[in-house]
């Protein structure tokens, strides 16, 4: 396999594990759209956010990333609180129900990660990470 064939497998793996995610994301059963849920899965992460970080990370215009964030918060997924070092700043953090999907989310994932990687040794399982640690500082560098 030639470089281009296999920068071209790689994509082929990369999109049907994206869509994998997607299809784990509608067995949840929520409301969510694939973006609304990335958002949720941010925050869980990072515990808070601005909206300038939000607009920056998503890709997305400010009255875009509003509009998003409004429907969250009336969905009661996330909550919006002024931050204790600055009051003119706006944080958006998980609410309650936000947390308990991304904690339903994770249990699911970890069982799925279960049954994939069972039959591989923890040698192997770490070659994959360093390897997907290696693509991910590359991205970051660009």
């Amino acid at each position: 396999m030639n470089y281009v064939e296999k920068i071209k497998k790689l994509d082929d793996i990369f999109f049907k594990i994206i869509l994998k995610e997607f299809q784990h994301l509608a067995s949840l059963q929520t409301d969510l759209n694939l973006r609304e849920f990335l958002i949720i899965k941010y925050l869980a992460k990072n515990e808070v956010a601005i909206m300038s970080e939000l607009t920056s990370v998503f890709a997305t215009v400010p009255t875009t990333m509003t509009g998003v964030i409004n429907s969250l918060v009336d969905r009661s997924y996330v909550k919006r609180r002024r931050s204790s070092e600055d009051r003119r700043v706006v944080e958006v953090v998980l609410a309650e129900k936000g947390m308990d999907l991304y904690k339903n989310y994770q249990n699911e994932l970890v069982n799925q990660g279960k049954i994939i990687w069972n039959d591989l040794d923890e040698k192997k399982i770490e070659e994959i990470i360093e390897s997907f640690s290696r693509v991910d500082s590359k991205l970051n560098k660009n």
